[in-house]
């Protein structure tokens, strides 16, 4: 073989080494940014899993307020309608109606129609 084909050959392996020299720092900075994207990412999840646990609680906190209120507002509504109830069965008695009449035009219970008829009674003997 020829010296100049020995030199040829010998300065192709080099070109060779020196390109997959920097080949392979070209692979590993890519790796380090992939690395360092992969971290990030990681945090990011990890603070969006904590920010959601704390809307979950945020959420149940106000949807137990909210079953408070609605309860307290089916109270207010019932007490309302109690109440009219109650007011139309004294002007019933007072126009002479029974306890039976309070029952069946009222709504109201045997007891709570006794009551409302006692209660007037003690108001006219008083």
């Amino acid at each position: 073989m020829n010296d100049w084909m020995i030199y040829l050959l010998v300065g192709l392996m080099l070109i060779q080494a020196v390109a997959l020299i920097y080949l392979r720092g070209q692979l590993e900075n890519i790796e380090r940014s992939g690395k360092q994207m992969v971290d990030a990412l990681h945090k990011e999840i990890a603070a969006l899993l904590c920010a959601n646990t704390g809307l979950g609680d945020r959420f149940r906190l106000l949807e137990r307020h909210v079953r408070g209120l609605d309860e307290r507002q089916e109270q207010l509504e019932w007490s309302e309608t109690s109440g009219q109830a109650i007011k139309h069965a004294v002007d019933l008695v007072k126009k002479g109606a029974n306890a039976d009449d309070l029952v069946t035009s009222c709504g109201l219970s045997r007891g709570e129609a006794e009551l409302v008829m006692l209660i007037q009674q003690v108001e006219r003997a008083g």
